[in-house]
């Protein structure tokens, strides 16, 4: 995942004032990611822009992308979560929240995965 396919992947969802908030966020993401790297060698950022098109994907609303881009600033960087108000991004969030949204996603997930096991090992 790059800037460019998620922008793209954005546009088709969100406003124009949406998208610049976005693109603030990427941004911000990516210069506070900027020496980091994930195990396969890639740049850490296509970890928080893969999270951020699964969050477009689900049709997860401007604010819930953001705070995808930035999910890790907090724990993985030296950024702080004044850093990330003083974004005027017009939220304010607790990175954590991501986190739980997408562990309540992945559960439903589950539990209608095993249903439908359930409901084909009946027919």
């Amino acid at each position: 995942m790059n800037r460019s396919t998620l922008i793209k992947e954005a546009k088709e969802v969100y406003t124009k004032n949406q998208l610049l908030e976005i693109e603030s966020a990427i941004d911000f993401a990516t210069k506070a990611h900027r020496a980091q790297k994930r195990l396969s060698g890639e740049p850490y950022i296509t970890h928080p822009l893969s999270v951020a098109s699964k969050l477009i994907d689900w049709g997860m609303d401007c604010d819930s992308v953001i705070a995808g881009l930035l999910h890790d600033t907090v724990e993985d960087t030296d950024t702080t979560l004044e850093k990330i108000e003083n974004l005027e991004l017009v939220i304010t969030f607790l990175a954590q929240k991501i986190e739980i949204q997408t562990n309540i996603v992945c559960k439903q997930s589950d539990a209608i995965r095993e249903i439908n096991t359930s409901l084909e090992d009946g027919i």
